[in-house]
């Protein structure tokens, strides 16, 4: 819950940190799609680990509050400076792919079973990811 809640606290600071109304809307929805799916994976890891509906209810709502602050952090050092902005964005993408390489794919990897197909779609995870990216339109030099 730690790691995922520091990438989404950044994720939130990334948000934040937006100016252009079309880039906010499409992070704006990775992150609610990004979000969802990462509080059924913690359920599902919380109701494994025996806490009670309780716990993982209370552990759930403040997952959900990270973002939000995030984004409230993100909007007030807005316009503080560039290098300030370029630092929230690079820890933003920092724990994003932390969390992907230590938590959320080496766990899939520790059962063998499909491991073939896993290698598979996580390969071309990447590769239609970097194909968004080349075929995206806009400035990437910011």
């Amino acid at each position: 819950m730690l790691a995922f809640g520091i990438h989404e606290f950044f994720e939130g600071i990334a948000f934040g940190l937006m100016d252009e109304y079309a880039v906010a809307v499409q992070l704006a929805v990775g992150i609610i799609i990004h979000k969802t799916c990462a509080a059924v994976s913690l359920g599902a890891g919380f109701a494994k680990t025996g806490f009670t509906a309780t716990q993982i209810i209370i552990f759930i709502c403040l997952f959900s509050l990270d973002t939000p602050i995030g984004i409230i952090i993100g909007l007030s050092v807005k316009n503080v400076s560039p290098i300030v902005t370029a630092i929230f964005f690079q820890l933003s993408s920092g724990t994003f792919i932390y969390v992907a390489c230590t938590e959320i794919i080496t766990h899939e990897f520790e059962n063998s079973a499909w491991s073939g197909i896993k290698l598979l779609l996580t390969t071309a995870g990447g590769i239609v990811i970097s194909a968004l990216w080349f075929l995206s339109k806009g400035d990437h030099d910011h």
